[in-house]
């Protein structure tokens, strides 16, 4: 008969909520987190919902480990998979920005020049780290050398073996050609990162995530600052009582060797969805930004892949952010929506390969601790707005036509806007200023000229990326 724990530990952030709202939220992100983990058949799950405040609401539920009767909590230690790839695509974002190494760097750049990189006789170009942090290398999801010890699926691979490996690979698709997910190439990367940096993986990791973001408690095992007893005991999905044999990567490790908890994990997606705000640190806004934008399509045209970061549409609400792990024992997903400012974070110990409690959590996360989306408007729109201001005259200036694009005047002769601007004059005057909102595309404006007597024109704008007007009509 099993026997289930249950402990629970909660933090609210008011930040905008009312606290009876937030109080029915948490009530109602539990009830989806207790069915998954009755319906998973985890031993326990531990998840987190995450703002740009920082951890909004956590709890857990079930037993770490069976044996002691110890129960989960926020912050229990999960073996997270290959949600360690983030990571290790963030360190590559942060020596790139540091001068130490380039996106598209050739990897045998920082691999001693006797190791034999697989390459494509078609003339495909050298797989380079972009590549890698993308899936787009061609190399196989694993070594073609690897050889299990027991229940150990990776058995310690060695750097010699890596190498060795290397050399006998032949490509799954040419170079750069499209989607192909590797966790050789993945561990590939992290090693080509330390050889460039001229520091271990862990140290590096340490230096540039962890201590500045206050993660004590993410690394790779053993753990000198976890106390004892702190990592939950995997089990096998396939027989939820039986204990997992943990997996040793090796130095595949920066493919999927962490170790982390819903309260370490939601300091890094906090700081990720700070993407694109100035002074953000150990990572720059614009870094960030560039971490979730998609640079190319994954298989089947279903979502894309920034760098580390798998990217799916939510349409209107803009993309998520997320990646999954499963390794030997344990199940992680870490997803967040930018635009709505919202994450998750979701653990258990128990193998799982295709689990949706995640991509659910995160769902019911956008609808009840979402922020509604902002639509910018550009820069540049406010720019030409300004510009047309200042032909609401009598006789506007030739100077007029340098605001349009080409192709619309092919349709509409300057002189007919000219007289719409004239008239719009005639009836309300010199215009005075310009209130500015988002219209309905990423490049188009609503624009309300403001008028003496409290008159107004309204006037909807579309450029192009120069900057030229591509759609204009005005109303008053």
């Amino acid at each position: 008969m099993r026997a289930w724990g249950l402990v629970l530990l909660v933090f609210l952030y008011a930040g905008g909520i009312p606290r009876a709202r937030a109080s029915d939220a948490a009530k109602e992100a539990d009830a989806l987190l207790e069915r998954e983990w009755k319906e998973g058949k985890f031993p326990s799950v531990a998840a987190g919902i995450v703002t740009r405040d920082g951890l909004v609401h956590a709890r857990a539920f079930g037993l770490a480990d069976r044996k002691s009767g110890r129960e989960a909590a926020p912050g229990t230690l999960y073996r997270i998979g290959s949600v360690t790839k983030v990571f290790t695509a963030a360190i590559l974002a942060k020596l790139r920005d540091r001068g130490v190494v380039r996106l598209d760097d050739p990897v045998s750049r920082h691999l001693p020049g006797s190791v034999r990189l697989p390459s494509d006789p078609g003339g495909a170009p050298d797989i380079t780290l972009r590549h890698l942090a993308t899936h787009a290398s061609g190399l196989p999801r694993i070594p073609v050398n690897l050889k299990p010890k027991g229940r150990d699926v990776y058995g310690g691979y060695t750097i010699a073996g890596l190498y060795q490996g290397l050399s006998r690979t032949t490509l799954d698709r040419p170079v750069g050609s499209g989607y192909g997910y590797s966790n050789l190439g993945f561990g590939l990367l992290g090693h080509a990162l330390e050889r460039a940096a001229q520091k271990p993986y862990e140290e590096l990791l340490r230096k540039e995530l962890l201590v500045p973001l206050g993660m004590s408690r993410t690394g790779l095992l053993p753990l000198p600052s976890a106390p004892a007893g702190a990592l939950a005991t995997g089990y096998d999905g396939d027989d939820p009582e039986r204990e997992a044999v943990p997996w040793d990567l090796g130095c595949l490790a920066p493919a999927g060797g962490l170790v982390s908890s819903v309260e370490d994990l939601a300091r890094f997606v906090a700081l990720q969805l700070r993407a694109g705000e100035p002074g953000v640190e150990p990572l720059a806004g614009s870094t960030l930004a560039e971490l979730v934008e998609p640079q190319r399509l994954a298989a089947e045209w279903k979502y894309g892949v920034g760098l580390g970061w798998h990217v799916s549409s939510r349409g209107e609400e803009g993309n998520a952010a997320w990646h999954n792990g499963s390794v030997a024992g344990f199940h992680a997903y870490m997803g967040l929506v930018p635009a709505r400012g919202v994450g998750v974070i979701f653990l258990a110990n128990a193998t799982s390969e295709d689990c949706g409690a995640g991509p659910r959590l995160l769902d019911l996360a956008v609808k009840l601790f979402g922020t509604k989306p902002e639509r910018q408007v550009d820069p540049a729109l406010r720019l030409v707005a300004g510009e047309v201001a200042k032909h609401f005259t009598q006789d506007p200036p030739a100077s007029l036509k340098d605001l349009f694009h080409e192709t619309f005047l092919s349709e509409i002769p300057i002189d007919k806007v000219r007289g719409l601007l004239s008239d719009v004059h005639a009836k309300c005057g010199r215009a005075e200023g310009f209130d500015i909102a988002p219209g309905k595309t990423s490049r188009g404006a609503k624009v309300t000229y403001r008028f003496p007597k409290g008159k107004t024109a309204r006037c909807d704008i579309e450029i192009e990326s120069g900057g030229k007007i591509v759609y204009f009509y005005v109303r008053t």
